[in-house]
């Protein structure tokens, strides 16, 4: 599934055409009414779209257009189009289930089979129930569980752990309610020790199981502070047992995957609250345990940088779950996302003398997962490519060679020429494809590898930003802002102009991203309400004019949405999982391919106003000016020499525009002292600042694009 973010007024001419150019034969292929809601179950979900049409131009090529006139824009919204034009489709898989694409020395091998067995797992659940959870979180979280529970497969293990103040461990023999920790009625209700793990945790997936864990569930309720540090720990003694149960000689089970889903709405307050300590010590404890740990965020009050990182360094990844009417639709589509193991400890090798040193993206996998894929991108230095994949399966150790058989021709959509003014470069989709994985990759390590604090000179973002900025990529560390041709300034208040015409296409190349049979794509609250604004937001090919872009794929194993870019409250493509594994990556562009037409405004409204997602804010605004200034200065790593140097921040200083400059996002500015134009897109991180520093003598100043009025 592929979605394009639509916020327009209504214009006279709106048209979006999307091309889709696949390898394989195109099976299914639909446009479901326009998405207006956040909400998973909307009610024309299931419903055509009238206003697109559909071209099948052959087997494996088509083309939807979509544009509604003037009156039929009023017709969805009085005031504009508002909501995700969605396109879903999906290809014949079983023909190809690997694939290596060779284009102009580099390739990409995707690997995603659907025919194997299902690796049997240990699935530990640890469920937050302290007081914050109270009310619709602890409704939703009981329901998803019911259904979650019923999902489970004979052969599979399970076991459940809440946690509040203490930290409770469910066997089906001890079906009783969670002790109670918390003041009642004046009077103390004393901490209740847990007793000794028994095997009775790890609970084999049997009916009568099944029904006693679902009426524990039905009865949690919330009390008392959030034991995060005592639940992993629990957690992780649960699957060592596990472990030893299903490898002694009077269990007849082969040795399941473990894995533990997380799941909290708050920070740490009891036992151990430093993020820092908790990661580093459930990591080292999880060496002999090798779980995976999968993080849900439930709501706004949760530290997701701490659960991110916490899963990147235990084979898992973090998502959250926001606050809405389907939360308990979000909770089920994250667990179908990792229900279906199918292989472990997958390893891509290459013939060492047919690629590139230091070129192959990452090749070694934790787990892959039913419905979803692995990518792995480089450069060839030869005609040929050969080696082969090795995993754990079911079978026990797998072996799986491949080699011209399975190499096919790759459509390569126009990326259009280069132009100076915005420095797009003309790279073809595979290069661009391997840069866009080595950013991913790169941002993932700094997360693992880097120390709390700001790292602004990391090697591994300065890599990634230099290839964002080579390859016009929206990421973290770059930004993306929507700016008009030929900006206004104060100077230019003569003709005061509004859109007239706007025109999107886009391309869709090699994409397989619709789910498969019994299993869901759709794009949830979490989606489409606010956003993942840490992770990497990478656009399609960005040529730094009016655009915006579909990302690659769909993110990992889940659905396609449309979030924010950070910083700038603009509509984002979805972000590649964090795990290396996604939907085909897909090449899609969204530009504004014939710029945009003028026609004069009603009087009295002005375009001198900011730019949406370009605003000036208060000094106080920058959260990380403090963390660089002592009394010496405003320490920044932009010694032209290499380094840092200390420069002075210009309080005083009048509000003049010095040199002339060209914006990171492309266009024309003034430096000025960063008093006077401090922008919300450089709020959070010193990093998102760096691209707009600009230097007056021994001041910092920011390249501040002419279009805004700055401070007096």
């Amino acid at each position: 599934m592929h979605s394009v973010q639509l916020s327009f007024q209504i214009v006279p001419d709106l048209s979006v055409e999307v091309y889709i150019n696949e390898s394989s034969k195109i099976t299914t292929l639909e446009v479901p009414a326009l998405k207006e809601s956040n909400d998973i179950n909307q009610g024309n979900a299931t419903q055509d779209n009238p206003l697109a049409k559909i071209e099948r131009l052959s087997d494996t090529s088509a083309i939807i257009r979509w544009a509604p006139t003037p009156e039929e824009q009023k017709q969805l919204n009085s005031e504009g189009v508002k909501g995700q034009l969605v396109v879903r489709y999906d290809v014949d898989r079983e023909s190809h289930p690997q694939q290596i694409l060779v284009n102009e020395g580099y390739f990409v091998h995707f690997f995603a089979p659907s025919n194997l067995p299902t690796l049997n797992k240990h699935v530990t659940f640890v469920l937050d129930v302290s007081g914050s959870m109270f009310g619709k979180k602890i409704e939703q979280l009981r329901e998803a569980m019911t259904t979650i529970l019923s999902d489970l497969r004979p052969g599979d293990f399970f076991s459940i752990i809440i946690f509040s103040t203490n930290v409770q461990v469910w066997d089906p023999e001890n079906n009783s309610p969670p002790a109670v920790d918390y003041y009642y009625n004046g009077e103390t209700i004393p901490n209740i020790t847990q007793p000794e793990l028994s095997r009775l945790s790890v609970v084999p997936v049997t009916p009568s199981n099944i029904r006693a864990a679902k009426e524990f569930v039905s009865r949690l309720e919330t009390y008392s502070s959030t034991n995060i540090y005592g639940a992993l720990l629990k957690a992780l003694d649960v699957v060592r047992l596990g472990l030893n149960l299903t490898s002694s000689n009077d269990v007849l089970y082969e040795s399941p995957e473990p894995m533990i889903i997380f799941l909290t709405d708050g920070q740490p307050n009891q036992e151990e609250s430093d993020p820092i300590i908790i990661t580093d010590t459930v990591t080292a404890s999880n060496k002999n345990a090798s779980a995976a740990i999968f993080c849900l965020a439930f709501g706004d009050d949760v530290d997701l940088d701490f659960l991110k990182k916490l899963s990147l360094r235990n084979s898992g990844f973090a998502r959250k779950i926001y606050e809405a009417s389907d939360a308990a639709i979000q909770l089920q589509d994250f667990y179908r996302q990792v229900a279906s193991p199918l292989l472990a400890d997958v390893s891509f090798n290459y013939t060492e003398s047919q690629v590139e040193e230091g070129s192959v993206s990452k090749t070694h996998f934790n787990t892959l997962f039913l419905g979803s894929e692995f990518v792995v991108t480089g450069k060839l230095k030869s005609t040929e490519l050969t080696g082969g994949l090795t995993a754990r399966s079911p079978n026990g150790t797998t072996s799986l060679p491949f080699g011209p058989d399975i190499i096919l021709d790759i459509c390569l959509p126009p990326t259009g020429e280069p132009t100076e003014e915005h420095n797009v470069t003309n790279a073809s989709f595979m290069e661009r494809l391997l840069a866009y994985l080595t950013i991913q990759q790169l941002l993932e390590k700094d997360k693992v590898d880097s120390p709390p604090e700001v790292n602004t000179t990391s090697p591994n973002k300065k890599r990634a930003l230099e290839l964002a900025l080579q390859y016009s990529f929206v990421t973290p560390l770059t930004s993306l802002v929507v700016v008009k041709p030929n900006e206004t300034t104060s100077a230019d208040t003569e003709k005061e102009k509004g859109i007239k015409q706007m025109y999107i296409l886009v391309f869709l190349c090699d994409t397989a991203n619709i789910p498969r049979s019994g299993e869901t794509n759709e794009t949830t609250s979490a989606d489409t309400e606010k956003g993942d604004t840490t992770s990497p937001d990478f656009g399609g090919v960005f040529p730094q004019s009016m655009s915006a872009s579909q990302g690659f794929g769909g993110g990992y194993g889940g659905g396609v949405g449309a979030g924010y870019y950070p910083s700038t409250g603009l509509p984002a493509p979805p972000s590649l999982g964090s795990l290396g594994q996604a939907a085909r990556p897909s090449f899609v562009s969204v530009d504004m391919i014939q710029g945009s037409f003028y026609e004069e405004l009603p009087e009295g409204m002005s375009t001198l106003s900011p730019t949406p997602g370009l605003t000036i804010v208060p000094l106080s605004s920058l959260a990380w000016l403090n963390n660089v200034t002592s009394e010496a200065g405003i320490t920044l790593p932009t010694n032209p020499q290499g380094g840092d140097e200390v420069l002075q921040l210009g309080l005083n200083q009048t509000n003049s525009a010095f040199s002339e400059c060209t914006t990171s996002l492309g266009g024309s500015g003034h430096c000025r002292h960063l008093p006077y134009c401090a922008l919300d897109v450089f709020t959070l991180n010193v990093t998102d600042y760096l691209p707009f520093f600009c230097r007056i003598d021994t001041f910092v100043g920011v390249c501040c694009p002419d279009s805004l009025q700055t401070v007096a």
